[in-house]
């Protein structure tokens, strides 16, 4: 009788080494996973900073659509009338239907007189009316 306590006081304790082993592993395995979603989490860029470089960019795109029909033209840079054509006709595409290029337009056409001859070095221009 002695023997199968001892028997069973064995098998028990070894059914208890198998459990807090793989709780160990359990508790490791999720371990390492949180720290990997914490560094992946803080290298990854967060969407509203990709959303502002995005607004940035399709601004200096939109700009050089309206710099290149002008150069494309004679004689035309300073006259507010293609100014305003050509901001009209270079919103297109995703420019439009995301309704980014609407906001650049309103602004560029605030003051057309500036920004007839700012458009030339698109960053700038963008900058100016705060879209970078």
């Amino acid at each position: 009788m002695a023997g199968q306590n001892e028997a069973l006081i064995v098998t028990e304790i070894t059914k208890m080494r198998v459990s807090l082993v793989s709780v160990a592993l359990t508790a490791v395995c999720l371990f390492l996973v949180g720290c990997g979603i914490l560094l992946h989490n803080k290298t990854r860029i967060p969407p509203e900073a990709m959303d502002r470089h995005a607004y940035c960019a399709d601004c200096i795109n939109y700009a050089s659509r309206i710099d290149d029909m002008i150069r494309r033209g004679n004689n035309v840079r300073g006259n507010q009338q293609f100014f305003k054509y050509a901001s009209d006709v270079s919103c297109r595409g995703q420019l439009l239907i995301s309704k980014r290029c609407l906001r650049y337009r309103r602004a560029f056409l605030d003051n057309p007189d500036k920004f007839m001859f700012d458009i030339e070095v698109p960053s700038q221009a963008c900058i100016a009316i705060q879209a970078c």
